[in-house]
């Protein structure tokens, strides 16, 4: 899966569930309910073919996207979890 084939909720959701962030920080970060984001994170599991949180983001490290995290998070939904 290619990080650039996500929409942009989908990436936000992506970029703070690898940050390590609850559904709750990340449904006010995105200014979304707690249900929406469950919906992203399903959808992402799907995507990248895993079936936890932690799967998620060991696959993410493990294909070197950490580089395109830098790259591309969003400065305001970061500050909002901060």
């Amino acid at each position: 899966m290619n990080l650039a084939d996500l929409t942009p909720q989908q990436r936000a959701v992506f970029d703070l569930v690898v940050q390590g962030k609850s559904n709750k920080v990340i449904a006010k970060a995105i200014e979304r309910s707690e249900g929406c984001v469950k919906t992203h994170v399903t959808a992402l599991f799907k995507l990248f073919g895993c079936t936890s949180r932690a799967e998620l983001i060991a696959r993410h490290y493990q294909e070197g996207h950490d580089a395109l995290l830098a790259e591309t998070a969003t400065p305001e939904i970061l500050q909002r979890t901060a």
